[in-house]
């Protein structure tokens, strides 16, 4: 098959990038041709389709006032999209198209054109963009879950970025394509955990939805390395990931207080939260126990994964299959994370990891406090387990699955 693979970032960034790249990878692996489509940027992994690539869209209060009006244009419906996936799909003729993240810096006319040219469509829900113009359902400033697909609630409670203007934006560019029916356009729409399933539907989203669960275990990984018991570990406790309002690492840093000051906490990553998290190490008397370790990859990432005596996933938002998660659980390692969003969907409390309130740091240091009260190398081992289901091998069945479920219903129209 010839599957056109559509994202707005074609370089790592996050766990949508990670999703986006693995299914070109399995892709290629497998046979099948692949073609990409997405948005220009210094940064970009090289591919011979870039010269479609459309120009590179940046959001930023030092634009000008006619600078912002063409980008929230854009947002809604972006015409040089149309012209150059177009192009591609003249030259690349897919029997298929999977889109990721299309939003904004492309916008829904992506899927118009892929209509145009009756080519079948399938799209991953990574957020909950398509039924909320606040794709995270979280409001930065009051720091709190902001449940509601309310256009008009949007603008009035300033849900995107604090803003009235950008709240605005993206309320006029959901209300459009509810009305357009862009989404109706997509033949099959995949998501990563039941949680988001219920949570669009609980929004008042009327499709179908198939879970398919992203990949972890790699078919060419080795084994894995034998866990370390509990008593031969460092006293220490790891977070990795982004350093965002979110991810709720100040919690993390605010249950350390009430520990013993032997323990240690361990910051992998880098983020726009960085400068106030350190202020609060400082404010609390934490900066001998809590180290900044900054940008840690692969195999010394994995070192530290190895030896600590548990991972902590602190988000504060509706998380669905995030990959800290999957990749803590097949480290040998225990992982601490919040009850929210998808996490309690893989996470079983007592049996492969520990879960406790999101945002509230006096469960998560009692948490911390009861590991020795667990069996922790029969949770390891079942994490391990849990890890072990999510392949590479399941992901591509289930993808070509979609593809041909989706090709089977674009006949039809």
């Amino acid at each position: 098959m010839r599957i056109l693979l559509i994202h707005k970032f074609h370089y790592r960034l996050g766990g949508a990038e990670r999703i986006y790249f693995d299914t070109a990878r399995l892709l290629e692996a497998a046979g099948h041709e692949v073609a990409f489509f997405s948005m220009e940027h210094p940064e970009n992994q090289e591919t011979q389709w870039s010269r479609f690539f459309v120009e590179r869209v940046e959001y930023g209060s030092e634009m000008s006032l006619g600078e912002k009006i063409r980008t929230a244009s854009r947002i809604i419906w972006n015409f040089e999209v149309q012209k150059k996936l177009q192009k591609l799909i003249d030259e690349f003729r897919p029997d298929a198209a999977h889109c990721f993240n299309v939003f904004h810096q492309l916008s829904p006319s992506v899927l118009w054109t892929l209509r145009k040219n009756h080519i079948p469509t399938v799209l991953t829900l990574c957020d909950f963009k398509v039924v909320s113009p606040n794709y995270f359902l979280y409001h930065f400033e009051k720091r709190e879950i902001w449940n509601s697909g309310s256009g008009w609630r949007c603008i009035a409670e300033r849900c995107v970025k604090n803003s009235h203007a950008k709240s605005l934006v993206c309320a006029v560019e959901k209300w459009s394509h509810d009305l357009l029916g862009s989404y109706r356009l997509v033949n099959v729409f995949l998501a990563p955990s039941q949680f988001l399933i219920d949570k669009y539907h609980e929004l008042g989203f009327d499709r179908d939805i198939d879970i398919v669960h992203h990949p972890v275990v790699k078919k060419d990984e080795t084994v894995p390395l034998a866990p370390i018991p509990f008593s031969e570990r460092a006293n220490e406790y790891l977070y990795f990931g982004r350093f965002s309002v979110e991810k709720g690492v100040d919690t993390i840093i605010r249950a350390f207080e009430k520990l013993p000051p032997e323990s240690r906490l361990l910051l992998v990553g880098y983020g726009p939260e960085e400068e106030s998290l350190r202020a609060l190490v400082k404010e609390l008397g934490l900066e001998r126990r809590v180290q900044f370790l900054g940008a840690v990859y692969g195999e010394e990432l994995a070192t530290i994964m190895r030896r600590v005596r548990a991972i902590i996933l602190s988000s504060v938002w509706y998380e669905n299959q995030p990959f800290v998660m999957m990749d803590s659980l097949a480290a040998g390692t225990l992982l601490v994370a919040s009850r929210i969003g998808g996490i309690p969907d893989i996470l079983k409390n007592g049996k492969n990891g520990l879960l406790y309130e999101p945002g509230n740091a006096d469960d998560l240091a009692r948490v911390i406090q009861s590991i020795p009260e667990h069996d922790y190398m029969k949770m390891i081992a079942a994490a391990r387990e849990t890890a072990s289901e999510y392949t590479d091998e399941h992901y591509l069945k289930d993808i070509l699955a979609a593809y041909k479920k989706a090709s089977a219903k674009e006949k039809l129209k």
